[in-house]
């Protein structure tokens, strides 16, 4: 059985974000801050190194 490697993601960041209210009112929720960083950005770090 051979290994296949991925190369490309496709993340999905829909959504209102009316939970995060206001933070999200005027930032799409992937663009919020965790950590220093926004939240897409974390997503894809942890998927780069894997």
């Amino acid at each position: 059985m051979s290994i296949l490697q991925i190369n490309t993601a496709f993340l999905l960041g829909a959504g209102l974000g009316t939970r995060l209210r206001p933070l999200t009112e005027n930032k799409p929720k992937p663009l919020l801050p965790i950590g220093g960083r926004p939240i897409i950005m974390n997503i894809l770090s942890g998927k780069r190194s894997r």
